[in-house]
């Protein structure tokens, strides 16, 4: 073989192994920015996990959530960007931290008559859910909880004046909140004007970069657009 084309062969490997090289580095620029947001604070990625190779995050555009919530689109962005609503879901996690919720989903079920309830112990199955609510509109074995009543301003679905409540802190981007959120809303159907559902906010930050976005975007979707705009922000968060 002459010299010739050995320089040829090896300068056609290198070229290979070079567009392999700067076709990887391309694959991984794209998932860092699938996995960063949009810098707005409006659009966020709906992704509780890094995206594998290849893959691309559900984005979810809470700006056009808010127009389909019939929400002003400049108050709403002002809003998201303002220290009220920032300081109304640390005033969420105040009280979670209070009531000894370590994780999401931190739950209990309340008798708000007497302040005495229990908590649920985690995502668990309906069953279990089911056995606790019983337990507490039975009357035994409750104890006094360090959850904080609820009050006019927190967002609830059900009946407001029903005797049992069951508050939920929860996180967006978690998972198991999201799998919680249906057993949730099957034991409302169940109990129907017998319980009430109460959801506060506890972002994970550490575990879910976007999630405290999406809890200032339903806290602003709620002070502007009610409870309705609120569960409407909340299902499809939790349902993404």
């Amino acid at each position: 073989m002459k010299k010739s084309n050995v320089v040829q062969y090896v300068l056609i490997g290198l070229l290979i192994v070079a567009a392999f090289l700067i076709g990887s580095l391309w694959t991984k620029v794209g998932v860092l920015e699938t996995k960063g947001g949009t810098g707005s604070g409006i659009a966020v990625k709906d992704t509780g996990t890094p995206a594998a190779a290849g893959e691309t995050a559900a984005v979810v555009d809470v700006a056009a959530m808010a127009k389909d919530a019939g929400l002003n689109a400049d108050d709403f962005q002002t809003c998201t960007k303002s220290k009220e609503a920032a300081d109304l879901v640390a005033a969420d996690e105040a009280t979670g931290a209070t009531a000894g919720v370590q994780g999401t989903p931190g739950a209990f079920i309340v008798d708000t008559q007497t302040g005495k309830g229990v908590e649920v112990p985690g995502a668990v199955p309906y069953t279990n859910l089911k056995t606790l609510m019983d337990q507490v509109i039975a009357g035994t074995n409750l104890t006094a909880l360090k959850v904080t009543a609820i009050t006019p301003s927190d967002h609830v679905r059900g009946d407001k004046l029903a005797r049992y409540a069951l508050i939920e802190y929860s996180d967006y981007d978690c998972p198991y909140c999201k799998q919680f959120s249906t057993t949730i809303t099957k034991l409302l159907t169940d109990y129907s004007g017998k319980v009430k559902w109460a959801y506060r906010q506890m972002p994970l930050d550490q575990l879910h970069p976007t999630t405290r976005v999406k809890s200032i975007a339903a806290m602003c979707a709620a002070k502007l657009g009610g409870d309705d705009a609120f569960w409407k922000f909340t299902d499809t968060f939790l349902k993404n």
